[in-house]
């Protein structure tokens, strides 16, 4: 092998795995990616053992919500002192092209994982294949279908952490091959066997409370992750400074609204904006917006940025051009809501 004989020139080569070694470890998918696994150094001589870490259903697609949960469990596992943790990341798959899989705005996260996988990729891997590959299988932040997940894509499996998500209430309608009805939130913890649940709102904990799974499941609500992500300090105060101007943005009503529910929650009448909002005070009530004093903002444009197109046009004559705003970046979101004078929205990130 041409790298036996290239290690002996530098030792920055010796880090280098050998292409001849067949790890089953890293191997699992029959995908290897040597440059983006490896940890070189030329000081020690000494390496930390490798821990293999598998995340399923990652939410890559550019979604500021999503980035906001994900890249701080994915900074946890990278700062690990007694490990090198090698991570593989499967995309969720939710937007069909593999192309709007993988977004250039989530590539804070990119940078921390070794290797990327479609479920197309994945399912490739030879059918007795099992856990066991991996030192620890983990369902990532988002919302959760776990029945189709368990039924068309993770079969015979186990996961050992589900962490930061929503359970979903799922149409239990039959496929081709699997009658989804047999299908049960608690069928799957009980197949799954978790050391840990992990879900980000009270209504998915409530669901765990009354379901009867395998004792050793630790369940817990977690913490909002996204106070937790690592911002870049000079790209914040950027924004803050941008959005600090008096004419356009400072002391303004931000509305962020998603264009799957803005019908049912945003209409405008004239030059007003009318919102459709709950409150802890109230569960149901109206609040009316001057449109000059609104801007309308968005942390995912993949779901937002047409309908946003479609209202400048459409309301030309009633909203400027800066009154709308897709936020590409976390520092351009927290930039933003910084100078709000008060934050409408329909996520709970902002």
């Amino acid at each position: 092998c041409m790298l036996s004989v290239v290690s002996l020139i530098h030792p920055f080569f010796m880090e280098l795995p050998s292409p001849c070694s067949n790890d089953e470890g890293s191997n699992f998918f029959n995908h290897q990616s040597y440059a983006a696994s490896s940890s070189f150094s030329i000081a020690t001589t000494t390496r930390k053992p490798t821990v293999h870490v598998l995340l399923l259903e990652v939410h890559l697609e550019g979604n500021l919500g999503d980035e906001m949960e994900t890249s701080p469990l994915l900074d946890f596992l990278k700062s690990n002192d007694q490990y090198d943790v090698d991570v593989t990341a499967i995309l969720s798959g939710w937007l069909e092209g593999t192309e709007k899989q993988l977004s250039f705005r989530s590539v804070r996260e990119h940078e921390k994982l070794d290797r990327i996988l479609t479920w197309k990729e994945a399912l490739k891997a030879p059918k007795d294949v099992q856990k066991h590959n991996y030192d620890l299988v983990v369902l990532a932040p988002g919302p959760w279908k776990l029945c189709q997940l368990k039924t068309n894509l993770w079969k015979n499996k186990s996961v050992d952490v589900l962490f930061g998500g929503s359970i979903i209430d799922e149409q239990t309608e039959p496929s081709n091959d699997i009658d989804m009805h047999s299908c049960t939130l608690e069928r799957v913890l009980e197949e799954w066997n978790p050391q840990l649940i992990a879900v980000r709102e009270p209504l998915s904990y409530q669901k765990l409370q009354s379901l009867s799974f395998p004792a050793t499941a630790q369940t817990i609500l977690s913490a909002d992750l996204t106070h937790s992500i690592q911002l870049a300090p000079a790209s914040l105060e950027f924004w803050k400074e941008y959005y600090n101007d008096p004419d356009l943005y400072r002391n303004m009503y931000i509305v962020f609204p998603r264009a799957n529910n803005a019908k049912q929650s945003i209409a405008f009448k004239g030059r007003k904006v009318v919102l459709e909002v709950w409150t802890e005070e109230n569960n149901n009530s109206t609040v009316t917006l001057q449109g000059q004093n609104v801007v309308f903002a968005t942390s995912s444009a993949i779901e937002d940025e047409n309908m946003f197109l479609d209202w400048m046009y459409q309301y030309y004559d009633r909203f400027k051009v800066h009154q709308f705003v897709v936020c590409n970046t976390v520092e351009q979101l927290f930039g933003l809501i910084s100078n709000a004078r008060h934050v409408y929205t329909d996520r709970y990130h902002p």
